[in-house]
């Protein structure tokens, strides 16, 4: 069954990479922790796993990334990154949820992330019947022969193969031994990381699309390697951006006018060069209006050019500006020219 990818084991990849801050650092390749689950559990949906490597837990892993829609059939394979650099001993938690992320079982699993080398770590769920006997604690190392197990005969080294190896008992060595197979087959289940966000060619495409990194699980010289390929996916990315603006305006403004000499605020002329889309196509136009930016001003109690009566003498006084009104400020007679 193919099970679809872990949205969040980038997460972890960015955790573990940060361990090399913390002293963990090793010039050496990449590691892979493939984990697969068997037995037998009704309601399972989906599978979360995390790991706790030197004192800190990553993010957690979901496989699916959503609830399948009918019960997760047994056993199944997924497959975690170490980024280079990264190793250790460790703790591998499975947890199993139904259908609403509800717990069904968990499972946890001493792991140690080899710099170079793949880690098969095997979880059962369900009842005894249906879950193999463990070996080693379920770890079967993918390191080379050297760091194998002692044996005299090949039923030692039962449970220590995996997809992209048989183990047998080279009794002169005295030790379990690895024989690469299924070259270039898979070896995990394949994952996608989420999609990118919409990219498109130019500001009026309709058309986009999500640039997606992709992981293929497959055995190279008895190793489980990730392969890792770049899709661009348009689902999604289509979008309608007739009459929007596809650069920025330029704009050229006239002198202020005004109602009066009193008045605080006023307008000008506003001419633009515009570019908006047109069937996909960034074309040029021209916009006029009439705009009051930029024509602010402060009127209240300056002199309004005229001039006005006090005390019915002949007395001149000068008129001012008064809530946008020009008045006499004796309040005598109107303002008026002279």
């Amino acid at each position: 069954m193919r099970v679809g990818g872990m949205s969040r084991v980038g997460r972890w990849l960015v955790w573990l990479a940060s361990l090399s801050a913390l002293g963990c650092a090793d010039p050496d390749r990449d590691a892979l922790l493939v984990v697969k689950v068997e037995g037998r559990l009704a309601g399972l949906r989906q599978l979360r796993a995390e790991v706790t490597l030197g004192g800190r837990t990553s993010s957690p892993g979901l496989v699916p990334s959503g609830p399948a829609p009918s019960d997760l059939a047994l056993p199944l394979s997924f497959a975690l990154r170490a980024e280079p650099g990264v190793r250790g001993a460790g703790e591998l938690r499975v947890e199993a949820l139904d259908e609403a992320g509800g717990m069904l079982g968990e499972q946890r699993v001493q792991v140690t992330i080899s710099a170079g080398h793949a880690v098969t770590v095997s979880v059962c769920f369900g009842a005894a019947a249906d879950c193999p006997l463990p070996v080693d604690g379920g770890v079967a190392d993918a390191a080379p022969p050297d760091a194998a197990r002692e044996c005299s005969g090949d039923g030692d080294c039962t449970g220590l193969g995996d997809p992209c190896a048989d183990v047998h008992c080279d009794r002169a060595a005295g030790r379990c031994v690895r024989a690469p197979k299924n070259q270039g087959g898979s070896c995990a289940t394949s994952r996608c990381d989420p999609p990118g966000a919409c990219s498109y060619p130019s500001a009026c495409a309709v058309a986009g699309a999500r640039a997606q990194t992709c992981h293929d699980f497959v055995c190279l010289d008895g190793v489980c390697t990730d392969q890792v390929r770049t899709t661009n996916d348009p689902t999604g990315c289509a979008r309608s951006t007739e009459n929007q603006t596809c650069d920025t305006p330029q704009c050229t403004r006239g002198p202020c006018s005004y109602s009066g000499l009193c008045a605080s605020s006023g307008t000008r002329r506003e001419d633009c060069s515009v570019k908006t889309c047109k069937s996909g196509v960034c074309t040029p136009g021209q916009t006029s209006q009439m705009v009051s930016t930029g024509c602010e001003r402060v009127t209240e109690g300056k002199p309004c050019n005229l001039v006005g009566w006090c005390l019915q003498i002949s007395n001149t006084v000068d008129c001012e500006c008064q809530q946008g009104q020009c008045v006499n400020p004796c309040g005598v007679y109107e303002c008026r020219n002279l």
